[in-house]
């Protein structure tokens, strides 16, 4: 199992030298698959200790999009191999690009340069390999003490480090996080339906249900595209206070400040929200512009601000 957590825990008690190397499977001298013989190689499948961990198949494509796409150092080969151009054209795809062009493309082999976008039957072979345990990665801890306790006798030679710290926000290159209210709000939920039947055989073998990951999506998209906001920094250029007054667009949008203060050189950030989901109405898919008039009551001048929002569907 590639992974940084596993990384470090085979550090441990390994020498500076041979601990330069990312991983266990990178060291030269970890034995591999490939320096044994076949007959070698069908007694390892058969007979040793072996173990795989999943995860939900969608889910880990979404995980991945914020991990790779959104990591400076990463991204631009990422866009690369996606089809999305090079070098720093274009800024950082959406995740609804990137699921977007998965479901649509089915000729982009990108197993080929990175694993977590593909399905498991690609490289691990779990209709081929007699598993002595497969885990899953929601229950990840729970089925790594199993693995390490019960199925082997690794808790002698390691502890596996269960608590990671989070990633810094300053290297990330997206707008959002995954938690972001906004995140899914470009997703298309026929895209995610596409993926869903692209991995059907792994939701079968290990026992995933579609319908958790599709409510969980539709959850998330029906947030993100009620709460949308933006803001709209307005700065008092003057060298005397000023009270001004927003008078509201056009819906889509709305504004729930009406008037405020602002101090010689200093501004605000005015909210404005984009309902594009109401209870009794639904914003059709589309192209939406208006006009935000920003009024001065102390020397009652007008301000016109044009907004403009895509609506998707």
């Amino acid at each position: 199992m590639r992974s940084i957590l596993w990384w470090k825990a085979f550090h441990e008690g390994r020498s500076i030298e041979r601990s330069k190397y990312m991983h266990p499977i990178d060291d030269p001298e970890v034995l591999k698959m490939d320096a044994l013989t076949m007959e070698h190689i069908d007694q390892a499948l058969h007979f040793y200790t072996s173990s795989i961990f999943v995860r939900e198949p969608v889910m880990k494509i979404i995980s991945a999009y914020f991990n790779k796409f959104c990591d400076p150092k990463k991204k631009w080969i990422m866009k690369k191999h996606f089809g999305f151009g090079e070098g720093t054209e274009g800024g950082t795809p959406s995740l609804g690009d990137v699921l977007g062009k998965l479901a649509s493309d089915e000729t982009l082999e990108v197993y080929e340069f990175d694993d977590h976008f593909t399905s498991y039957f690609n490289y691990c072979s779990p209709c081929l390999v007699n598993y002595s345990f497969i885990g899953r990665f929601e229950t990840l801890k729970r089925d790594l003490q199993h693995l390490l306790f019960n199925v082997t006798s690794l808790h002698n030679a390691l502890s596996y480090p269960i608590d990671q710290a989070p990633v810094s926000p300053k290297f990330t290159d997206c707008p959002y996080t995954m938690d972001h209210p906004l995140a899914f709000q470009d997703v298309n939920m026929d895209h995610v339906l596409k993926l869903i039947y692209r991995f059907r055989f792994e939701y079968d073998a290990f026992g995933y249900d579609p319908i958790d990951i599709i409510n969980f999506v539709e959850k998330r998209i029906e947030i993100a595209r009620s709460r949308e906001k933006m803001l709209l920094s307005v700065k008092n250029c003057d060298k005397k206070l000023h009270t001004v007054q927003f008078l509201s667009p056009e819906p889509p949008f709305f504004v729930d400040n009406v008037s405020c203060t602002i101090s010689a050189g200093h501004f605000v950030r005015l909210p404005v929200s984009v309902r594009v989901s109401r209870s009794a109405k639904v914003t059709p898919p589309g192209q939406y512009c208006s006009i935000l008039v920003i009024k001065s009551l102390s020397d009652n001048i007008s301000i016109p601000v044009q907004l403009q929002v895509r609506v998707v569907e």
